[in-house]
């Protein structure tokens, strides 16, 4: 889910262990820190502050809220060398973020000792629907229970980890859409989750597009690593990938980007859904919903399912012609 330019991400880490050699955020061999950064919102504001992390490059984060003064502590990590480059980078993940009254953003260093393991618990197994499983890679790699398939994700990659609530919906979608042999474009892939998802419930082949090149080197080799590199194909494109000739279009298109990105690309994403295939649309918050339904719902594009999860709207459209 990357369809968006926010230009400090990539100078950022995303939750890796500090002994990660394949940081993105590697400026030298001169040693860095792990800080906590705390962000203190409006209660009302949660979803919204952890979606953008989210979507920043920071998918997993402490929630500490206090009813009583109607606000929440949203806190999450960063790598730097000096407290002065963590405030940078802080800065560069929170903007825009609506702020509780009278609070700012601040960061801590923390005791690497305790960090090096403790970072762990903030990315457990999860299930999602009834065949699905999402699993870091140092659980166990065999399913909780029989009939679910495990995708494998390093969550230091970021960009989808299944923790999100649009990435969850989107997921529990596609083990109802996808059809043994269908074919699949997933349009701002991020880290490759929902195509992954789609190979190993029976699709036949899935093209996947990501703007970001980071996101394409993730989405890759996280083909590789859950064993479906030869049925999913990631490319560098800021729109849907283009239908091989002869098959009248997909039959699954899955679009889990931001609702203005989403009405933007209305003509590229509806026109590649072959008559009688399905189009998700996700990413959308609630307040964006009659957005996306004024300009994609129709006689011809019927909702077929919907999900709404905290502040967020999950469509399935099925094309009638």
């Amino acid at each position: 889910m990357a369809l968006h330019d926010y230009p400090e991400r990539d100078r950022h880490m995303t939750m890796r262990q500090p002994d990660d050699r394949h940081a993105t955020m590697s400026e030298s061999s001169t040693a860095s820190h792990w800080y906590a950064v705390t962000v203190p919102v409006p209660l009302e504001q949660t979803e919204i502050a952890i979606a953008i992390l989210s979507e920043r490059g920071y998918p997993s984060c402490e929630i500490h809220e206090d009813q009583q003064a109607g606000t929440a502590g949203i806190i999450f990590y960063v790598e730097a060398k000096t407290e002065e480059r963590a405030s940078e980078i802080a800065a560069a993940a929170t903007r825009g973020i609506e702020l509780a009254a009278g609070a700012s953003v601040t960061t801590a260093v923390l005791d690497e000792t305790d960090w090096s393991e403790n970072w762990k618990r903030f990315f457990p197994r999860l299930r999602i629907g009834k065949r699905l499983e999402v699993v870091p890679p140092w659980e166990d790699q065999e399913p909780s229970e029989p009939g679910r398939h495990l995708i494998v994700l390093d969550p230091g990659m970021a960009f989808g980890t299944g923790n999100h609530a649009t990435t969850a919906s989107c997921l529990e979608l596609i083990e109802q859409l996808v059809r043994p042999g269908a074919l699949v474009a997933d349009v701002g892939c991020g880290s490759g989750i929902l195509s992954i998802a789609a190979a190993k419930l029976g699709a036949a082949r899935v093209l996947a597009t990501d703007n970001d090149q980071a996101a394409v080197n993730a989405a890759r080799a996280n083909l590789v690593s859950n064993g479906v590199a030869d049925r999913v194909e990631v490319s560098l494109a800021a729109g849907p990938p283009a239908a091989p000739g002869g098959s009248g279009g997909f039959d699954l298109v899955l679009a889990n980007i931001y609702a203005e990105c989403l009405v933007e690309m209305h003509d590229p994403l509806t026109s590649c859904v072959k008559i009688g295939g399905s189009l998700v649309l996700s990413g959308i918050e609630s307040s964006r919903g009659r957005l996306i339904e004024e300009h994609f719902v129709g006689a011809s594009w019927p909702v077929i399912a919907r999900i709404e999860r905290d502040v967020w709207v999950t469509l399935a459209l099925e094309r009638r012609r």
